[in-house]
């Protein structure tokens, strides 16, 4: 038999509603306790209820997740860096001059006469002087050559000798005519040039000539003795012939009572440059305005009365070698002989000394006591004449040489 939907459902819903069971709610004040069941832990992590427990449904557990593993930093130690050492420059080294050496004779020069008595006797004597000596030599502004030397006149009634500065002036080195007058007069006997002599004159870098002339005076020296003593005294002026003495002088402390003579000055590098006698050696100075000195040092260990000029590419020194001064290690160094260096920059000198050979127009030797005090100088065509005070300075002669030059 086919049982109706209907019927189906209503009997469904008796079935359901005899199941169900009403409880009645409790009086107000008469509270119930409720017991709950205690959580259980499952692992770490959620709760589970218990069977009688209509709680919510068991929570899904998290999954945990698995950490990244950050690689562990093993720091890499900098390498070591060993510093290079740095290198120590080495020090430009600063010119200096060699030491000065004890002469070494290396061989001889021969000169030759050009000019015999450069200057007559008889224009000396028209000018009332009498003994010449230690020639200076100078190449003026327009070309000319002026000769400087020392001269003296004996006046016995006083038993004194008044001194001079005279000159002499040529076109081309060669022939000479004796100007009119003294450059320049000794001074009193309380002056430091009461003797005036031994003259060296040059052009300075402010277009004006200087001279350096040795002044002699009497003094009381430490011993307690009157003696002469020695300095260099200084004049200037616009034409070389006109002459105004200076203020100045210079001395050398080293050097026993302050001696300083017969200088020779020239411009090397931008300053000047002098080399002069002390006593018994020649002695190099130099200044930056060419009155003001500083002493450097001993140039050549013996010997005075220097003249230093350049030939070509070097620079020739003439000095006397007097007979006081001669090395006893050195016998083949003669007696007041005039000799000659070599240097390449006018400072450092070679050590090889030669010495100066010399003949007359007739081919006969010229003594080498008779030649004493040079002076050098260049010719416009290149050529290199010495003056030399001979005879005892009763005359003046200018040489050439007749063999090449020697180099070093």
């Amino acid at each position: 038999m086919t049982v109706p939907k209907f019927t189906l459902l209503a009997l469904i819903t008796l079935i359901l509603m005899g199941c169900s069971t009403v409880e009645t709610p409790a009086p107000i004040g008469d509270i119930r306790r409720v017991e709950l069941p205690a959580p259980t832990i499952e692992g770490d992590i959620g709760f589970k209820a218990s069977q009688n427990s209509p709680g919510p449904a068991t929570p899904t557990t998290a999954p945990v997740p698995t950490p990244t593993l950050i690689p562990t930093y093993t720091p890499v130690p900098d390498p070591t860096i060993t510093p290079s050492s740095t290198p120590t420059p080495t020090p430009t080294p600063t010119p200096t001059s060699a030491p000065p050496s004890k002469p070494r004779i290396a061989g001889s020069v021969q000169f030759e006469v050009d000019v015999a008595k450069v200057v007559s006797e008889t224009e000396l004597s028209e000018q009332g002087f009498e003994r010449i000596n230690a020639p200076a030599l100078l190449r003026l502004k327009d070309g000319r050559y002026r000769l400087y030397l020392q001269s003296r006149v004996d006046t016995s009634e006083r038993g004194v000798s008044t001194y001079y500065i005279i000159s002499s002036i040529s076109g081309d080195g060669v022939d000479w005519t004796l100007e009119s007058g003294p450059r320049i007069i000794s001074g009193g006997e309380s002056d430091i040039d009461s003797e005036s002599g031994e003259p060296e004159v040059f052009l300075g870098m402010d277009d004006k000539y200087y001279m350096a002339y040795t002044g002699r005076f009497k003094d009381i020296n430490p011993e307690g003795k009157e003696e002469n003593m020695h300095r260099l005294v200084f004049a200037v002026s616009d034409d070389g012939l006109n002459w105004s003495k200076l203020d100045k002088h210079y001395s050398d402390p080293l050097n026993r009572n302050d001696f300083a003579s017969s200088a020779d000055v020239h411009v090397i590098g931008g300053k000047y440059l002098m080399y002069y006698t002390g006593q018994r050696n020649i002695i190099r100075a130099s200044s930056e305005d060419g009155l003001t000195w500083i002493r450097e040092q001993i140039s050549i260990e013996a010997g005075h009365d220097s003249s230093m000029v350049m030939v070509g590419d070097r620079y020739y020194q003439f000095v006397r070698m007097p007979e006081e001064l001669v090395y006893r290690n050195n016998p083949d160094l003669d007696a007041d002989r005039v000799i000659m260096l070599i240097s390449k920059d006018g400072i450092n000198w070679s050590d090889n000394y030669y010495k100066v050979k010399a003949r007359d127009a007739d081919g006969n030797k010229i003594a080498r006591i008779d030649m004493r005090n040079p002076g050098a100088i260049v010719l416009p065509d290149g050529s290199l004449r010495v003056f030399l005070s001979v005879d005892k300075g009763g005359s003046i002669y200018s040489i050439k040489p007749v063999d090449p030059l020697p180099l070093e």
